[in-house]
Parts: C-alpha cells; sequence; structure tokens
C-alpha cells in the first residue's frame, strides 16, 4: 500500500522496467544507461546479477514483463526497435518483431497467446502473438504518447505460495521474499520438494532489526520527525508544518502549527517570508532571519552525506 518503504539496492543508473516473480523469489529489472543490460535480484535486494548486457545488443530496454507459465521474460528496445523474449537467466533468446512494426514500444504485457505494448511513435496500444509476432493488431491509437500497460486477470499470475502470507511472516514491517537458488518453482505445491523462496523480516528506511529478527525499532535522527501509526518513518524537520500531510497519522501538521502564509511544501520563515525547500541548510541566508540555517548542525539521515559547508 505504499507504506512502510525500503531502498533494496542504489547505484542502479537509470532504472526502466520492472517485474517480480514471487514464485522464485526474484525482481527483474531493466537500466538503459550508457552500458545498458538487464539485471534481476531477490525480491529482498540481494545478489544483484546482469543477465543480459549491451554485449547481448541491449540499447533502450525499455519494456520489461515475466510469462510465469512459459518462464520466460519478454522485453523490448526502443533504439533497436525488437521484442523478444528469453529463460529467466537470459539465455535460449528469441526475437518476436522487429524494425518497422515496433519503432519505440515505452512498455509491454502478456496474457494467454498475446503480448500487448504501447509505442510511442504509433501512438498506440498494439497486440500480437507471442511465439511469432503474427496477427499484429493496432487495439487503440491514441493523441498521447501511451505510457505503461498492464493486464489484470486472475490468470495473468500463477498462484505461488507465500511464505509471508498469513501473519506477514511474523515480522513487525516487512516480509520480503528470499530467492532459494537451484529450485524450481512449482504451483503444484511443496509436499515432497523444498520451496524455492524463503523469506525475512526486513526494516524500513532508517528502522532497524531488534535482537528477534523479527520487530523493527525506529532509528530517527534528530533532525528528523518520526510518523506513528501503521505508516512509521521518519522525514526531514522541516516537513513538519510544511502545510503538507506527509504523516498518514497527521503528527507532522498538529494544531500548534503557525498559520501557513506560504503555499504547502515550502519552507515559512519566522518572519512569514517564503523560500524553497531546497534553500534549507545551503549555507546562504534566504529567509533574512537565518531560520532557514539554523538547524543545519543536526544529524543527516541514512542516505545522505552532511557536506563540510
Amino acid at each position: 500500500d505504499g507504506t512502510k518503504r525500503k531502498t533494496l539496492y542504489s547505484g542502479i543508473l537509470d532504472p526502466r522496467g520492472l517485474a517480480v516473480h514471487p514464485g522464485i523469489g526474484y525482481l527483474y529489472f531493466t537500466s538503459w544507461h550508457l552500458q545498458a543490460y538487464i539485471g534481476k535480484m531477490g525480491m529482498d535486494g540481494s545478489n544483484l546479477t546482469r543477465i543480459l548486457t549491451y554485449e547481448n545488443d541491449i540499447a533502450w530496454p525499455n519494456a520489461l514483463t515475466i510469462d510465469y507459465f512459459s518462464e520466460r521474460i519478454f522485453w523490448a528496445d526502443a533504439h533497436l526497435d525488437y521484442i523478444a523474449s528469453a529463460d529467466l537467466e537470459g539465455r535460449h533468446r528469441h526475437i518476436v518483431l522487429s524494425g518497422e512494426k515496433v519503432p519505440h514500444v515505452f512498455a509491454i504485457t502478456l496474457f494467454e497467446d498475446n503480448i500487448y505494448w504501447t509505442d510511442w511513435n504509433m501512438k498506440a496500444v498494439t497486440r500480437a502473438n507471442k511465439f511469432t509476432g503474427k496477427d499484429l493488431q493496432v487495439l487503440r491509437n491514441t493523441t498521447h504518447r501511451p505510457y505503461d500497460i498492464h493486464v489484470f486477470h486472475a490468470l495473468r499470475q500463477l498462484p505461488y505460495p507465500n511464505p509471508c502470507g498469513g501473519d506477514n511472516g511474523g515480522c513487525s514491517h516487512l516480509c520480503l521474499l528470499v530467492p532459494v537458488p537451484g529450485v524450481d518453482a512449482s504451483p503444484d505445491g511443496y509436499e515432497d520438494t523444498k520451496m524455492p523462496v524463503s523469506y525475512r523480516c526486513e526494516c524500513p528506511n532508517q528502522f532497524f532489526l531488534a535482537a528477534d529478527n523479527r520487530t523493527c525499532l525506529a532509528n530517527c535522527t534528530n533532525g528528523q520527525h518520526r510518523c506513528g501509526g501503521d505508516d512509521e518513518k521518519c522525514i526531514p524537520w522541516f516537513w513538519k508544518c510544511d502545510g503538507e500531510k506527509d504523516c498518514r497519522d497527521g503528527s507532522d501538521e498538529p494544531p500548534t502549527c503557525p498559520t501557513r502564509k506560504c503555499r504547502p511544501g515550502t519552507f515559512q520563515c519566522d518572519n512569514d517570508k517564503c523560500t524553497p525547500s531546497a534553500n534549507i541548510c545551503d549555507g546562504n541566508n534566504d529567509c533574512g532571519d537565518n531560520s532557514d540555517e539554523r538547524y543545519c548542525n543536526l544529524t543527516c539521515p541514512d542516505l545522505e552525506f552532511k557536506c563540510k559547508s
């Protein structure tokens, strides 16, 4: 539901497509940086590997989806103009369509024997056979560039067993699937075999796992406000009383906040002058009363770095 946010992996340049396979506990993604690639990692952020790279004719891998029945990934390259598929390790690659029929695919999905995609140059939603590329049909023309596309159906994804189901794995916050290498996914059950996925409890950013490996405890710095309720998180101090409700429990906008005279999201100085939040602690007295530089000695949160200035 968007709460309990955790950064699984940082440093991936220009990520674009994203698809998850809960049956094996892997998350697949594309990066169209200078050396573009399609990669996979555990749904807990572990064991990142690149399964297809620029050496495999990967340039702008915009679109990505998974066929859970054939156990293959499908992707589209918007620079080299093709739609292709491969197995879950990037092997046994097959070109479905290429050339002028797919000039700039942005997103792709599939259902049964068909693939569906959006194309920016064609400004259309199109369908074709996922094996042969035949029976191509434009389903809808648009006046704008169509973005994402998904198929919602009970048979779109197989009903894999979920070790985090029921009581959330006993975790207080996040229960993340962990792949078990060497075990194939089988939705028919695991009575006589080992499950291909396990799980572990994890915590949102700025929280840490207690000794029981199940309970998350807040680790907000003195430069942050802690949201309560079912959306526990740490937010910057200047988000409090900024006119926008950032905590689900509303604790960042209590009745004691001064009357807002600036538009929501901006910083209201003590003298009621308004300045963008980006000016806070930039070394300049943007407010005129120095209230935007008052709390710059406070500890920075995780994933941030305090400059010497």
